[in-house]
């Protein structure tokens, strides 16, 4: 069994981390996407960052327990692909999910300056599901590759976050619009789905490469195990 505590603290530490040095790029990715004029001060490019840096603790927090519960529960149960982090990193989309929908549609409406509205806020959740469950299976997949190469952790994170990212983002900016008030029709008509792509680009290299080194070093720290276990070269050789 995995440490499902020291994970999921390692990766809420790394949560905090990125938002700091990602969240102007957010806030202009998300004005793109949803054709409007971005912020051109500090002030602006930092708002409504309040939310997104508890957010992004919660949800690499969970991101990281979620995969261990999944790895467990499936090891529990004797089922195949424990050992699989493109398996695991599918399903812990699904709970996280559940996480993400409101902490995503209370982030948008305040980056947007519109008014956050509870009956919404599971708004887009057929479209975060999918989102959240392809890009875990890519993202978790690729990067515990790359860490079984040895691969630096910063370097491996950029590596599997881009691959994510862009097999991903027109049903990101799809879920962005809907989330942010749009019908479905309306985010179709849109069109554009590559709308903020270069500082979706931008915020994923820097985001990644930061959240990713610090999340190794504090798993150091914690001596947490890792959800799915790790096999390097040196491992095959012997």
């Amino acid at each position: 069994m995995n440490d499902l505590l020291g994970v999921a603290t390692a990766g809420g530490i790394a949560g905090f981390a990125k938002t700091i040095v990602a969240h102007p790029m957010d806030t202009m990715k998300v004005h793109l996407q949803n054709r409007m004029s971005p912020p051109r001060t500090i002030a602006g490019l930092y708002r409504g960052i309040t939310v997104p840096f508890i957010r992004n603790g919660i949800e690499h927090s969970t991101h990281f327990f979620f995969r261990g519960l999944v790895a467990n529960a499936l090891a529990v149960f004797e089922l195949p692909g424990r050992d699989n982090p493109f398996f695991v990193g599918f399903l812990a989309g699904i709970p996280q999910s559940l996480v993400n929908t409101p902490m995503d549609y209370t982030r948008l409406q305040l980056q947007l300056k519109k008014p956050v509205v509870i009956r919404s806020l599971y708004r887009g959740l057929p479209w975060v599901v999918m989102k959240e469950s392809a890009s875990g299976m890519i993202f978790y997949g690729i990067y515990e590759g790359a860490r079984s190469l040895s691969i630096p952790a910063g370097f491996a994170g950029v590596i599997s976050a881009l691959s994510a990212m862009t097999m991903t983002y027109p049903i990101d900016v799809f879920k962005t619009r809907v989330q942010a008030g749009g019908s479905f029709s309306s985010a179709v008509k849109m069109k554009s789905f590559g709308s903020g792509l270069e500082w979706a680009v931008g915020k994923c290299i820097v985001a990644n490469f930061v959240a990713l080194t610090v999340y190794e070093a504090a798993c150091i720290v914690l001596a947490a195990q890792q959800p799915v276990h790790r096999k390097h070269k040196s491992d095959e050789a012997q």
